[in-house]
């Protein structure tokens, strides 16, 4: 498993499981867990597989925004398509129409 995201209200029960499963982890399964998890509040989001999640909407990952506007401004016509099915799972309406339409 390559990524993992648990949610739950609580910061001190989340730090508790992570004790839990880096325990597990290391004497079932011979794995570490890597320093570079993040416990913070939901409302920063969730950044996973090339887009923001928030409680109310989901953005794409700025990078893949910027990338999207270069190819539109280069015409490099045949990246569209590949774009169009990123933007299609976030609120990327206004993306779309700005540079597209």
């Amino acid at each position: 498993m390559d990524d993992i995201i648990i949610l739950h209200e609580s910061k001190e029960y989340l730090y508790n499981l992570l004790i839990e499963i880096k325990q597990y982890l290391e004497d079932n399964l011979k794995l570490k867990v890597k320093s570079n998890y993040i416990i913070s509040p939901i409302s920063k989001g969730i950044d996973f597989v090339g887009y923001i999640t928030y409680p109310t909407h989901i953005r794409l990952r700025k990078r893949i925004k910027l990338n999207f506007i270069k190819s539109v401004k280069q015409n490099k016509l045949s990246s569209i398509p590949s774009y169009k099915g990123w933007l299609q799972y976030g609120n990327c309406v206004n993306l779309w129409n700005k540079y597209i339409n």
